[in-house]
């Protein structure tokens, strides 16, 4: 339900091409048996969407040759269509982003539409290597194509007479400087060129992409503490969570999981077009040695926030912040920065998810009444131990992908059970995941000297010479042996009897003690 909602608000704008573009690309991704629409699927669909005489943006391109060229790729055969409607068919998160981007695009070109045209171009922008391998198949040059799309988007505004706004700002490469892939990177560096140098971009880390792209290991048996954030980012006023909890009992994996929700639709339909992005205060302090200095760089990335609309600040360690987050010398002469941020929360302006220790929050937070009545706290537990078996089981395949090694079930209660009985100053899930990531780092190196001492070992000398040193040592073997047969008949017949001797050797041993 959520995908849906997600579809309804963004298929808002979009002319009929652009729908029928989008339901071409889905009945593409289930032609090939595939459960979601990609970025891959979503070309495929432009494809056959434009049935102009030159092919997809007068480039000569077919869909039933995209398509061919599409199953080469991924190496998937013609897969029976599976049963459902060709709607049903989700949407992946690199595909939601392509949408999100060609909003912007619409947007920042002064349209009131969005058009197969503006999802080309966003999806030349976005740097999909699938999408990459299909066009470079197709002998494409991205940065040709996005121009020819600018091209129509002026002809179809000057057909009502219109002008294309921002199209200076817009403009493509003729000859892409380096192949396709350099051809792409120049345009998107052009679209983009303002956003880059923004205060979010230089000093937060979007989760929501990261969680997209599949960098954000999952999170488990948080579903309650985001459900709590989830309902406090919901609320109309002091909708600001903040996370409480010893370090090392998951804190900023909140934080991440709500980022992988959003990422997959999983959210009530008024935050699907949230993103996530992580603060980093050391990153925002350094080098900020003037109080002004300091005071433009949160200005600017505060009036970003409330520009872009759709931006959760979350904040690690905020107890930095206050108090001992100043610029300046001694005690209280500095700048406290959380001066600067309570008048945006409080209006509404800027939404923040903190996260801080119980210590810190009662050293600094609690002594500022003003900041610590603007966050409703989510207190984060230590889990059980049966709950961090449960945690470590779900993150067990990436650390066994890493390490190149498996961890057996005995192997993660042990690390869960020793790392809660012997390392008492430290909380659970940390210590146990600390604990299974050494053990995997020293397997590995483990096997690599046994692979290297292995390899070390390989004949240097030819089979034949081996085997004349196999059998001189067996030559000298039945010399010994027919040495202590032949020994004093005085010898101890336990000591004879232990000989190891075979058949006529044995009876002439026998013979000799008799004598």
């Amino acid at each position: 339900p959520a995908r849906r909602g997600v579809t309804r608000a963004v298929f808002e704008r979009f002319t009929e091409r652009a729908v029928k573009a989008v339901v071409h690309s889905q009945k593409e991704a289930r032609g090939l048996g595939e459960g979601a629409v990609a970025p891959r699927h979503l070309l495929l669909g432009l494809v056959a969407e434009d049935r102009s005489a030159g092919g997809f943006l007068s480039s000569g391109i077919t869909v039933e040759r995209a398509r061919e060229e599409c199953r080469g790729l991924i190496g998937a055969a013609a897969a029976q269509k599976a049963g459902g409607l060709d709607t049903d068919v989700p949407f992946d998160g690199g595909c939601r982003r392509v949408f999100e981007v060609a909003v912007e695009l619409s947007r920042n070109m002064g349209c009131s539409f969005i058009s197969p045209e503006h999802l080309a171009i966003a999806l030349f922008t976005l740097d999909d290597p699938t999408t990459n391998n299909l066009l470079r198949s197709l002998g494409a040059d991205p940065s040709q194509l996005a121009s020819v799309a600018v091209t129509r988007l002026h002809e179809e505004l000057a057909k009502d007479g219109r002008d294309l706004a921002g199209a200076s700002s817009l403009k493509v490469p003729e000859k892409a400087p380096a192949g396709a892939g350099a051809g792409r990177s120049a345009f998107s560096k052009s679209l983009s060129k303002k956003k880059d140098k923004g205060a979010l971009d230089q000093f937060c880390l979007d989760l929501t992409t990261q969680a997209s792209g599949g960098f954000i290991d999952p999170i488990i048996g948080r579903e309650e503490e985001i459900e709590r954030v989830v309902q406090i980012i919901c609320r109309r006023t002091k909708n600001n969570p903040i996370l409480l909890g010893e370090a090392g009992v998951g804190k900023t994996a909140i934080a991440e999981g709500l980022a992988l929700r959003i990422a997959n639709g999983d959210v009530p339909i008024f935050l699907v077009a949230k993103r996530i992005m992580s603060l980093d205060i050391g990153l925002l302090i350094a080098g900020a040695k003037e109080r002004g200095e300091l005071e433009s760089r949160i200005t600017s990335l505060i009036r970003e926030v409330r520009e872009a609309g759709d931006v959760i600040l979350f904040i690690d360690e905020v107890h930095n912040l206050v108090g001992s987050g100043t610029a300046g010398k001694g005690k209280g002469a500095g700048l406290d920065i959380s001066n600067l941020l309570k008048p945006p929360l409080a209006r509404g302006e800027l939404q923040c998810i903190a996260a801080t220790t119980l210590d810190e929050h009662r050293m600094h937070f609690e002594k500022d009444k003003a900041l610590n009545r603007r966050f409703q706290p989510v207190f984060v537990d230590e889990p059980s131990q049966e709950d961090a078996v449960k945690i470590l089981l779900g993150l067990r395949e990436n650390y066994e992908t890493y390490h190149k090694c498996k961890f057996t079930l005995e192997a993660i209660n042990a690390a869960v059970y020793l790392s809660a009985r012997y390392i008492p100053d430290r909380q659970l899930p940390d210590k146990a995941i600390d604990l299974i990531d050494e053990a995997g780092s020293r397997a590995r190196i483990e096997s690599y000297q046994k692979k290297k001492e292995g390899q070390s070992s390989v004949l240097l000398k030819e089979p034949d010479e081996y085997w004349q040193e196999i059998k001189a040592v067996q030559a000298m073997h039945e010399v010994v042996l027919s040495n202590k047969m032949k020994y004093s008949p005085n010898e101890n017949k336990q000591q004879n009897a232990s000989v190891n001797t075979e058949g006529p050797h044995q009876d002439k041993a026998e013979s000799t003690i008799e004598e």
